[in-house]
Parts: structure tokens; C-alpha cells; sequence
């Protein structure tokens, strides 16, 4: 798995679920997870990414991204987090 266009790629999926309307965001939170599989010259790159309460108090809305390359799914994985406080949202 190339980790830079991976790492791009998981990014381009998280900033699109994030310009999504509020109340779809909120209607994903703790659901199951949003997955694609994008095919590569490398193997498929599987793209999972979470919504969740950031905190208790929910504030905000945590976005967690995970990449997982083709060739060795246990080994090769890349995690990102994004953080949108409810006032953010549209």
C-alpha cells in the first residue's frame, strides 16, 4: 500500500462525509461504519470511516478514518480523526 495516496485518499473520503448535511451526520452517529473499497494498481485500499460522539457532553462529532491496504490487511493501516463541533455544521 503506497501510504501517501492512501492517507490522500482516506482524507478525500472523510472531507466529503463531512460537507454532508447536519442531520445526515447526526443520523450516522454510532451506525455502522461508511465503507468503500477502492480498486488500485496495488490491490483494493478498503476505506472505513465512523461517526461518533466526540465526548459525553457531545459537543462535537468525531469523524474516525481507518485505510487498510490490499496485500497484508492486518499490517497495513492508516487511522485519521477529524473533530466537527456541532456549531460548524450546516
Amino acid at each position: 500500500m503506497d501510504n501517501v495516496s492512501a492517507y490522500a485518499a482516506l482524507v478525500r473520503e472523510m472531507d466529503a462525509l463531512r460537507q454532508a448535511p447536519a442531520q445526515a451526520l447526526l443520523a450516522r452517529v454510532d451506525g455502522p461504519a461508511h465503507v468503500c473499497v477502492l480498486e488500485r494498481d496495488d490491490g483494493p485500499l478498503e476505506l472505513e470511516i465512523h461517526v461518533r460522539w466526540h465526548d459525553a457532553g457531545r459537543p462535537a462529532l468525531r469523524l474516525e478514518g481507518h485505510a487498510r491496504g490490499g496485500s497484508t490487511w492486518s499490517h497495513e493501516h492508516l487511522q485519521e480523526t477529524l473533530v466537527l463541533p456541532l456549531k460548524d455544521l450546516k
